[in-house]
């Protein structure tokens, strides 16, 4: 009865975020439908398609929609599922490292309006990496507690899932590693092999199955050698510039972790959970490069709140009120900011009226199994047109394409499938090397030679037909 009644407010805190996100512009992310789509329709994952990303989440998004349906309300409904999970292990971890009822709903009643008004009714692959790492915290704190094998096993295997969704969550096991050392003072062989067990029990399948479908190689290329090479030469790859109002809710994030330095007695530097956490900060901060959105930051904000609440707690009343008073002041700043460009009842990004009337102008053209190639269309359309590309499709975007031999593939792939119609966005100004500005060069002089315009949609985009 007690757990029942001390869970009460808890459910009505998911209640109000879920009521609040129902309020909120939902984005549908076209990669999130079209790679499981791709991927459903027997593309295989890197060589017939571009993915700069760990294989974990598009295979699972597939089997998802499999049990659904492949559309946006099915990617909605497995979002807001994520989201309660995460909500609920913040609570838990709050409420189990500070031994306080009150903190844990304070700081989760807090969290909540922040994540969902800072880019957080989308599932990105940021966010998905949340879900695996906060059950990795909890079974860090735990082992911590009493060193059982089996809840080291669970952490490193845990954290190994985040890195099967975003490469660059290996860096969390930077404060991982350095924790362990630190308490347990130097490497025992049969931690070593619990944590070799566990990163093999989530890498061993996923890299099996790549080798299986002939696309190991791609995978390295598209997730590792050109991120790290190439892509920060592209212009315009690397956009790393806050807004007045981004900055302003960033620094009093940032002040909220100074006054509670400030506040914690000298123990604080022998505190190897603190440490251990403020580096899960760090880390989540530096895995925002090289592109800032605030939904890039959705691990850094639950971190920050963690790392708050486990700190709270140590703190005297006084800094406590202060901690509490600046995390106020953040959310109204941020519905002050945020507010007006996502509120929005049911209304959903890349799926609203104009993408619904361009999806019936397509189909008026195309039917189910078409070959078609889109260019400078979101590849959501591919979805709802329930039409499919040419081998290798790769998105529009210029770091992708100006790859060494890419857009010769994807011209060698328009010639092999010949699709009869190609849809052209036309370039809007700008850079060349922006968004919705970036001609691939190479394939928009096949499509000149090899194709004539035969008309235009009502929303500017161009039909193209092919000669022979």
């Amino acid at each position: 009865m007690k757990k029942c009644i001390s869970l009460g407010p808890v459910v009505l805190i998911l209640l109000f975020h879920l009521w609040l996100l129902s309020n909120l512009i939902f984005t549908a992310w076209p990669e999130m439908l079209s790679y499981p789509f791709l991927l459903n329709s027997g593309f295989v994952i890197y060589r017939d398609f571009v993915m700069p990303y760990p294989p974990l989440l598009p295979l699972f998004l597939e089997l998802w929609f499999k049990l659904f349906n492949f559309d946006v309300h099915s990617l909605r409904l497995l979002t807001w599922l994520l989201i309660m999970i995460v909500d609920f292990n913040l609570f838990y971890l709050i409420k189990r490292i500070s031994k306080s009822q009150k903190i844990s709903l304070g700081l989760l009643a807090i969290y909540v309006p922040i994540q969902a008004l800072l880019d957080g009714n989308m599932l990105w692959f940021d966010f998905a990496t949340l879900v695996p790492l906060s059950f990795g915290l909890i079974t860090l704190f735990k082992w911590l507690n009493n060193q059982k094998g089996s809840y080291l096993f669970s952490t490193v295997a845990f954290f190994g899932i985040a890195t099967a969704i975003k490469q660059t969550t290996i860096l969390y096991f930077i404060p991982l590693a350095l924790c362990y050392l630190i308490y347990k003072k130097k490497l025992y062989s049969k931690d070593l092999l619990t944590g070799a067990l566990a990163l093999g029990l989530i890498w061993v399948p996923l890299i099996s199955y790549l080798l299986v479908k002939g696309s190991i190689l791609s995978f390295w290329l598209w997730n590792f050698v050109y991120p790290l090479t190439e892509w920060s030469k592209f212009p315009g790859y690397v956009a790393l510039s806050l807004t007045r109002d981004q900055k302003l809710i960033l620094i009093i994030l940032i002040a909220s972790i100074v006054v509670t330095m400030m506040g914690l007695s000298k123990k604080i530097w022998t505190d190897l959970k603190f440490w251990t956490l403020l580096g899960f900060v760090l880390v989540a901060g530096i895995t925002v490069y090289p592109r800032f959105s605030f939904f890039h930051l959705q691990p850094a904000l639950f971190l920050i709140i963690l790392l708050l609440g486990y700190s709270l707690s140590r703190l005297k009343s006084s800094f406590q009120v202060i901690v509490f008073g600046l995390l106020v002041i953040n959310l109204i700043l941020i519905v002050k900011f945020e507010l007006p460009t996502t509120l929005g009842s049911n209304q959903i990004r890349f799926d609203g009226p104009e993408d619904q009337q361009l999806t019936k102008s397509l189909k008026s053209y195309l039917k189910p199994g078409d070959r078609v190639y889109f260019l400078g269309l979101s590849s959501l359309e591919y979805v709802q047109t329930q039409t499919l590309p040419t081998k290798p499709w790769v998105d529009n975007f210029g770091w992708y394409l100006e790859m060494p031999d890419v857009q010769r593939q994807v011209i060698n792939g328009l010639i092999k499938n010949k699709p009869q119609f190609i849809f052209w966005q036309k370039p809007s100004s700008g850079m060349w090397y922006e968004l919705g500005v970036y001609q691939p060069k190479q394939i928009v002089s096949f499509i000149n030679q090899s194709y004539i315009q035969s008309g235009q949609l009502n929303n500017g985009i161009e039909i193209w037909t092919r000669k022979d």
